[in-house]
């Protein structure tokens, strides 16, 4: 019954709600010049006119970012030595 009370009939409105969320998330900002809408992303500033390359510039910019953050886990590089080790303890 408390599930009936949380939906809302406001499609549009919980449509823009979970698109600032999401840019707040994702650190990404609006702006308007005359009217018309761009998108910052990292260094990319996307218009309008660029609208499919919106997808693949997120893409790119979380994958540069999840790459960054598991090279910098202390952990890193530990398994390539094992393989090595294991490599030179084969042929020897």
């Amino acid at each position: 019954m408390g599930e009936d009370f949380k939906r809302t009939t406001n499609r549009l409105a919980n449509v823009w709600t979970n698109a600032r969320k999401a840019s707040v998330r994702q650190k990404i900002t609006w702006s308007f010049a005359q009217s018309k809408p761009s998108l910052s992303i990292g260094d990319d500033v996307l218009t309008s006119v660029h609208r499919r390359k919106v997808l693949r510039t997120f893409h790119d910019l979380f994958q540069t970012k999840a790459a960054s953050a598991l090279k910098a886990q202390p952990s890193q590089g530990k398994a390539m030595d094992c393989v090595g080790l294991h490599q030179r303890v084969r042929t020897s």
